[in-house]
């Protein structure tokens, strides 16, 4: 079953820093200086509506670059040739929008250099990178600031933080360097979000959403210096939250206000410090009051300290500190503590005033048991071994001399889970102290970094069998006596790796245990022999119950060895072993264990495995077989001769294509296609195929336009596969394949509205280095767009329907002739109505296409391919291991 995914693309606009990279940069005009500062580069900007197209000039490292425009939220026209451009100008072919942030239009005046240029890739400033601004909006993505400086505007620049409500958010995260702007905007209309860690942000404002927007400061180190007020939310229709765990904030003032819904605003402060200019005592006592300020759930160990110029004159002092009370904390194991040993040390810091404490615990924190009253210094507590995999919950009741809880003295419920094993050694306590290993090991050699098997050590052994004994061991003496038949235990396991030099490689391995009698049972390794010396880590898994039939008294082993005897059958030879990871386990579900009936692997055939079954009942494979499709309106087969500027069509409508002479290379109609030959593009020569405009005008119905792609290997680009506009210059149809992030996409407007499709490709032999076909489809009947890939469906949006309408079309490039494709194309064809899955099986050239069932559930194939699916006999192999514990031993 495909899995649909869908993207939606909205534009972030970027400053260009000095060593990041950007895909193109383009001047006001034409005089081609590298110089940005050379007046000559530039035009008026009340003279740009008229302007030629600028010539491409690529800065040098030295050079600062300033961006003017950005994405505007309320700009309902197409998003056209340029991602950024000048508020307030209008020219066919670049993208403008009134800035609702910035107000008016700008004049050369207050904007006396601008430039337009296309994404840079990665969104990050860092150290030694600088990047000055006028005006920057992050849309749907993230923004970085690690390092460096960013300037809007000489300081008084707006730095927008806003995502599209339903499409998706924003982020700019400051972990370091220094940000200068005039108005920070936090979600406004959108999703915005500000995490503030590290560097030093100073702005002149900071408001926090507004207009139906949510907006959400998260600050836990760094400095956000404000010069004039913090503001939240900063109109009637937002929403959002501030909390503050660490860092500091100064600002003139902090003002707050009802959120969206008349609802408090939530502001939560956890760490850190809050400074503001001048008194605000009773404004921040009524906040707290109010409770628009609050401390995290109430917490009892922590409380406000509030004070105006006395920790910093002139200035008011907000900030929370942790104070003793009479709760215990900081438990280990930390409280909900996924897995830990089998028999934990509790711990736990004592609460103020505590003389005597009260430890409950047990499997229900509704009813816990007192297992134990200790004096005041005693903060440890061993529960004996738990049972493998059990969630335990306790809690430490802080008490005076007579055992009465002290007043808030009432411990918190902790849980952890332990794990599903007995750690016998994993080598790790050692570290690098080889005589603290051979104390406690007999025969070591010495303690290992050298491919461990887990953590960082790992205990090696090494072997001389030229001489007798022929036998070596490295064993390990626990006293007092350890009880390995508590908790159910079944099995030990242990990792072992031989070196490649071993030898001889077929040596006798061997695990044995020693009861309190002198008792010992010895276990020989079955596996295959090769694990001996592969030099790779081999898992040893042994019945306990072999121990057990050699007369081993369980409950009371004070021995374990592992080695190597040759006795019987002496070849010689050394080498060396290292041995790590050593567990008791109870019964356990293996790999091998498993049956076909037990789909979610707990070694149990239940309804938790027929739940699978229920979900795809009756779902199949699927073989479709072509249905040929009306004509195409257009087919460019594209077998042409080396110097052909004319593309003929096949499709029987005249509707031939042109290239410019100018753009021919000797690749361009040479080099093999998926059939024949095909048209191939450098990405730099300015080539394309023009469609006439009698191919073009209304698609009412829809379109579908279906091509073989392969991309060169330099791909992904953002190049354009194939671009159309309306009469009115605006943008109705474009695919990547891919765009720079490595996205497959298909854009489509009616003139108005802007839907953006795509996803994420399982390789990248999806767009480069081999032929795949893709075909878009825009069904204006159904109201769907569709991406196809090698006749799979693999993205769909569904979308309000609307005609499309096509005065231009280029393919190869944008209609403006740039960013050229750099790959080959096969067989386009355009087609006026949205082809079925079956058409375009058959425009692909293929008799059917067949995909094979996926699904957990399809346990068992008794039918021919087509025809396979979740049935009956599926659920006779459920039937068959109902119940059945498949657990090992």
């Amino acid at each position: 079953m495909q899995r649909l995914t869908v993207f939606t693309f909205v534009l972030l606009v970027l400053c260009q820093t000095t060593f990041g990279a950007v895909d193109e940069i383009f001047w006001r005009n034409g005089t081609d200086s590298p110089n940005w500062t050379d007046a000559g580069n530039w035009l008026d900007v009340d003279a740009v509506g008229s302007a030629v197209e600028p010539n491409a000039v690529v800065p040098t490292a030295a050079h600062h670059v300033r961006v003017i425009g950005t994405y505007q939220q309320g700009y309902t026209g197409t998003f056209d040739d340029w991602f950024y451009g000048v508020p307030g100008v209008s020219r066919p072919g670049w993208y403008y929008g009134v800035d609702g942030f910035i107000g008016s239009p700008l004049t050369k005046a207050s904007y006396p250099k601008a430039l337009f240029m296309r994404q840079l890739h990665p969104p990050v400033i860092g150290e030694g990178m600088e990047a000055v601004c006028a005006a920057m909006h992050i849309g749907r993505m993230n923004f970085e600031m690690q390092g460096g400086r960013l300037t809007l505007d000489n300081g008084g620049g707006l730095l927008g933080i806003t995502g599209i409500s339903g499409i998706g958010d924003a982020t700019f995260f400051m972990r370091g360097g220094e940000v200068n702007t005039g108005t920070l905007g936090v979600g406004f209309g959108g999703t915005g979000r500000l995490e503030v860690s590290g560097g030093t942000m100073t702005a002149a404002t900071l408001g926090i959403g507004g207009g139906w927007g949510t907006g959400n400061l998260i600050m836990s180190g760094g400095t956000l210096v404000l010069k004039k007020e913090l503001k939240f939310p900063w109109n009637s229709q937002g929403n959002g939250r501030i909390l503050v765990t660490g860092g500091k904030i100064v600002a003139k003032a902090l003002v707050l206000g009802k959120v969206t819904g008349d609802g408090n605003p939530n502001v939560r402060i956890e760490n850190g410090v809050i400074l503001l200019e001048g008194d605000h005592i009773a404004t921040i006592n009524k906040y707290f009051a109010d409770g628009w300020i609050t401390l995290p759930d109430n917490d009892p160990n922590l409380e406000v300290a509030l004070d105006y110029d006395t920790t910093n004159p002139g200035m008011t002092t907000l900030t929370v500190i942790f104070y003793k009370s009479a709760q215990a904390s900081h438990p280990y194991p930390i409280n909900m503590a996924p897995a830990t040993e089998r028999r934990p040390r509790l711990k736990w810091q004592a609460g103020a005033g505590a003389e005597l404490h009260k430890i409950y615990m047990g499997p229900d924190e509704e009813s816990l048991e007192l297992v134990a009253t200790q004096a005041a210094g005693a903060l440890t507590y061993d529960p004996g071994l738990l049972f493998f995999g059990q969630r335990v919950f306790w809690r430490v009741d802080e008490c005076d001399s007579s055992g009465s809880v002290l007043p808030n003295g009432r411990g918190v419920v902790w849980n952890f889970t332990v794990a599903d094993y007995e750690r016998v050694d994993d080598f790790e306590s050692y570290a690098d102290d080889p005589n603290a290993l051979k104390a406690v090991w007999a025969g070591a050699e010495t303690i290992s970094t050298v491919m461990p098997h887990g953590g960082a050590w790992s205990m090696a052994m090494v072997y001389d069998h030229n001489e007798p004994p022929l036998r070596t061991e490295v064993n390990r003496a626990f006293s007092p006596a350890r009880d390995w038949r508590s908790g159910d235990i079944r099995s030990m396991q242990l990792f072992f790796r031989g070196e490649v030099s071993n030898e001889p490689n077929d040596v006798v391995m061997y695990a044995e245990i020693t009861d309190g009698r002198g008792i010992t049972g010895t276990v020989a390794y079955d596996g295959p022999r090769s694990d001996l010396s592969s030099g790779a880590w081999s898992e040893w898994n042994i019945d306990t119950a072999v121990f057990a039939q050699a007369g081993v008294d369980l409950k009371d082993v004070v021995r374990i060895g592992f080695g190597l005897d040759d006795s019987a059958n002496p070849k010689g030879g050394r080498g060396r072993y290292f041995f790590d990871d050593v567990a008791l386990f109870p019964a356990r579900c293996l790999a091998e264990n498993l049956a076909p009936g037990d789909i979610n692997g707990d070694c149990l055939v239940d309804l938790r495995d027929l739940i699978y079954v229920a979900a795809d009942w009756l779902i199949s494979d699927t073989l479709i077989e072509a249905v040929q499709p009306l004509a195409p309106r257009l087919w460019y087969k594209m077998d042409q001769n080396m110097l052909d500027t004319v593309v003929n069509d096949s499709s029987g409508n005249g509707n031939h294509g042109s290239v410019p002479m100018s753009g021919l290379t000797p690749n361009t109609w040479t080099k093999p296609g998926h059939a024949g030959k095909c048209f191939t593009l450098d990405g730099s020569s300015s080539i394309g195929i023009t469609v006439p405009q009698k191919a073009l005008g209304e698609f009412e119905r829809g379109i579908t336009i279906a091509a073989w792609i392969n991309g060169n290997s330099a791909q992904p680009r953002n190049d354009v596969i194939f671009e159309a506009k309306n009469a009115a210059g605006v943008r109705t149809l474009e695919a990547r394949v891919p765009f720079g992030d490595g996205m497959i996409g298909f854009i489509t407007s009616d003139g108005t509205s802007t839907n953006w499709l795509a996803y994420e490709p399982a390789s990248d032999g999806e767009y480069k280095l081999q032929w795949n076909h893709y075909a878009f489809v825009k069904d204006v009947v159904g109201q769907v767009q569709q991406i196809y890939r090698n006749g799979t469906l693999h993205a769909e949006l569904p979308f309000a329907a609307a005609p499309i309408a096509i005065d231009k079309f280029e393919i190869g490039r944008r209609v403006d002739a740039t960013q050229m494709y750099l790959g080959s194309l096969d067989d386009f064809r355009i087609y006026d109505y949205a082809l079925s899955q079956a058409e375009i099986i058959d425009a692909m050239g293929q008799a059917s296409i067949y995909t094979p069932l996926d699904s957990k559930a399809n346990l068992i194939d008794l039918d021919p391919d087509g025809r396979k699916a979740v049935n009956l006999a599926d659920f006779a192999v459920i039937a068959a291991d109902w119940m059945t514990d498949l657990r090992w031993p």
